[in-house]
């Protein structure tokens, strides 16, 4: 099936630019360069529209969770399921409700 863009990133966030492209012209498959060049041209310039201080401003004490909340918020983008600054608001209100 389908890769999520988030699935895309997590695989290689952790890798440098040059082990990325080293791959890219390794490969045969289009399909990996494809998602090679995505994550180096979009994915990996994704970030959520708030940031831990907006988190700070709603009232919530810092925290791992902000990063978990964070990153979640950033995985919403590059999948698509969160477009608009509202949105990321509410996701973050429901991630931090028991903190």
């Amino acid at each position: 099936g389908d890769v999520r863009a988030s699935e895309v990133y997590h695989l290689l966030e952790s890798y440098s630019g040059p082990a990325i492209l080293v791959t890219w012209v390794a490969t045969d498959s289009p399909g990996v360069r494809e998602h090679l060049s995505r994550y180096w041209q979009v994915y990996r310039h994704v970030k959520p529209a708030l940031t831990g201080e907006d988190l700070k401003g709603m009232g919530y004490s810092p925290g791992p969770i902000f990063g978990r909340v964070l990153n979640a918020l950033r995985d919403a983008r590059l999948d698509g399921t969160i477009t608009i600054r509202q949105q990321e608001e509410e996701v973050a209100r429901e991630m931090l409700q028991g903190e």
